[in-house]
């Protein structure tokens, strides 16, 4: 009975995992982008914050804080603010080479030791390493469902991210018609141009991270 247990959960694991994997091959046959070393940009003592989103709900101060990384998997802090609440969790992300690559390109993502939810595909970086543009599938629900993120390192935060990452952001939104602009902290509504964008610091509170076991 216990080894039977064991074995439903690995293959209940195993299926989540090829399911991740299966639906990231499929996007990278049908999407065109400069993809990037992934853990040369998440390699970093410094936050990184979400600057702009196209995720349906607001979500205010997201900041991702590196714990520890290797070859083969980053374990980092995910801390944001949801309506009242100050949300801080653990992600392990599983990075991804795709066939015949020598750098990953994406992270499968996941609590630590758990089965993965979805994958974070890394598709524009500017090459100073400040700011990125990320693509987050969510594949262990009923519907998958992604969203675009604009991130930038905390050094440059005052500043801003680098014009071609704005560029290739919102190139990137228009492209999948996603109107909906989430701000950290501000949320400011894109005229016309879809390279319009206004960005104001927030008065984020930082979140105190939570210790890892």
């Amino acid at each position: 009975m216990f080894t039977a247990g064991i074995f439903f959960v690995l293959i209940r694991c195993l299926s989540s995992s090829l399911a991740v994997h299966e639906d990231l091959h499929r996007q990278l046959l049908t999407r065109t982008a400069n993809y990037s070393d992934i853990k040369e940009f998440l390699n970093t003592s410094e936050p990184i914050w979400t600057y702009n989103s196209t995720k349906e709900y607001r979500v205010y101060c997201k900041r991702d804080v590196m714990y520890n990384i290797t070859n083969e998997m980053i374990i980092f802090n995910r801390s944001y603010e949801y309506k009242n609440d100050s949300i801080s969790y653990w992600v392990q992300g599983d990075f991804f080479y795709p066939e015949g690559w020598q750098i990953p390109i994406a992270i499968l993502i996941g609590m630590p030791g758990g089965l993965k939810d979805g994958y974070e595909l890394f598709l524009y970086k500017n090459d100073a390493n400040t700011c990125g543009v990320f693509n987050t599938t969510i594949t262990f629900t009923g519907e998958p469902f992604f969203w675009f993120d604009l991130r930038v390192t905390n050094s440059s935060i005052t500043t801003g991210p680098a014009n071609d990452c704005l560029q290739f952001y919102y190139t990137v939104v228009h492209y999948y018609k996603k109107r909906r602009m989430v701000r950290t902290r501000t949320a400011v509504s894109i005229g016309p141009s879809p390279l319009r964008c206004y960005f104001r610091i927030p008065p984020c509170r930082f979140l105190q991270v939570v210790q890892w076991a």
